[in-house]
């Protein structure tokens, strides 16, 4: 396995602790919301990747074009379930129970594409979702239908995503990796419509710096999008590729922590919630090192 493509879901992991960072500040002032930073992003993934669609080489049989466009939907609805779980539920409940996708990429990996599981990915994965788990915990009782409708809606999400990644790696042969992402990204920026007229009203009344924030924000999860792509369609896989991606459990607890203490708009981590999230991005870590040595 190439030690270089291994090193991709980690290096995106950071990227996406600190595009989430410059998300919350972008929204921090409320003159600019999460969906029109979602907008934004979605555009900029669209137009980025657009060449690619046309470059030679980029789409091999045009007849199976309907592969992209299905990961496409099965992205466009992780994304919906997400927001409207952030919205409707409760948040501090949704990242945990996300934390599933792990093992529902392997699942779907070991269906759809047939690929042998090693015991030991199967122990990491296993050991990551419990430690998801372990820093979302809190002892706050969660309103019984809002809990049921976060852990509804997290689950879609999740499995919306994991089914993503596995489709990517098994069609993956058919297309360039950027123009599998064009042409998914289409459906994509089309699913994000109904946030336009929000996203134009927001450009009108935002700030220089809020807009910049967002720039910031788009652009690192491009660069994050484009390492997972070349990560889950390479030599490492879906499977290994999300045990690796969630060493973002580390990252941000260690930027939230760090940066906390001098940006008011993130300072979010109470001492309590802060040794669970410690704890928890231990086992993660724990668990990468099973699986790579």
């Amino acid at each position: 396995m190439n030690s270089l493509e291994l090193s991709y879901p980690i290096i995106a992991a950071a990227m996406y602790c600190f595009s989430i960072v410059f998300v919350k500040l972008a929204t921090a002032g409320g003159r600019v919301s999460p969906t029109s930073v979602l907008f934004f992003n979605n555009i900029a993934m669209w137009a980025i990747f657009l060449p690619s669609t046309f470059a030679e080489g980029g789409v091999k049989d045009t007849s199976l074009l309907w592969q992209p466009i299905l990961i496409g939907v099965f992205f466009s609805m992780g994304n919906f379930a997400t927001f409207l779980c952030a919205h409707k539920g409760e948040v501090s409940l949704m990242t945990p129970v996300m934390g599933v996708k792990i093992l529902l990429v392997l699942l779907f990996a070991k269906v759809i594409t047939g690929m042998n599981l090693p015991p030991m990915m199967i122990t990491s994965a296993a050991i990551c979702c419990a430690a998801v788990f372990i820093m979302g915990y809190s002892r706050k009782a969660a309103n019984p239908k809002k809990a049921a409708r976060t852990y509804v809606l997290a689950m879609w999400a999740c499995a919306s995503y994991a089914m993503c990644d596995v489709l990517f790696q098994k069609f993956s042969p058919n297309f360039s990796p950027l123009s599998l992402m064009s042409i998914s990204n289409l459906v994509l920026l089309l699913s994000s419509l109904p946030f336009l007229k929000g996203f134009l009203r927001d450009i009108r009344r935002a700030r220089s710096a809020d807009m910049s924030f967002a720039a910031l924000a788009a652009g690192l999860m491009v660069v994050e999008c484009v390492l997972m792509v070349f990560a889950i369609t390479g030599s490492v896989g879906a499977p290994l590729c999300n045990i690796l991606y969630n060493t973002r459990g580390i990252f941000s607890v260690a930027l939230i922590f760090i940066l906390g203490k001098k940006i008011p708009a993130l300072s979010e981590i109470s001492q309590s919630s802060a040794m669970r999230r410690m704890a928890g991005s231990l086992m993660i870590l724990s668990a990468v090192a099973m699986v790579l040595f």
